[in-house]
């Protein structure tokens, strides 16, 4: 434990670093904008769509997970069997693009991100 604190801290005297769930949560966004406009394009109806928080994400994955194998939702992580949260992880990587940081590494600036 004193171990994580310690990796903590040092993640959190960072000046202007960008928190992996903030990349993400772009992803999510940029996503429901390129659905949006493909309907459009399509002349399609558009359905305003809301992006899921990250944490809600991995929590509905993980309920998912947890219901197809006959066990309640739990609240606590820690009461999850660690094959469970391996599948939930492993579900969560495979759905999200393995270039992410690099395609954020590449823009020239937060605006054209």
């Amino acid at each position: 434990m004193q171990l994580l604190s310690i990796i903590n801290v040092m993640f959190t005297k960072i000046n202007r670093a960008t928190p992996l769930f903030t990349l993400y949560k772009r992803w999510q966004q940029r996503q429901a904008t390129a659905l949006t406009w493909k309907a459009q394009n399509d002349n399609q109806e558009i359905a305003l769509t809301t992006v899921p928080k990250p944490n809600d994400v991995y929590y509905s994955k993980l309920n998912a997970i947890l219901k197809e194998k006959g066990k309640q939702p739990v609240e606590d992580r820690r009461e999850v069997p660690m094959p469970i949260l391996r599948q939930c992880t492993e579900e969560l990587i495979r759905e999200t693009p393995a270039d992410l940081l690099e395609l954020w590494c590449s823009c020239p600036s937060v605006g054209l991100w």
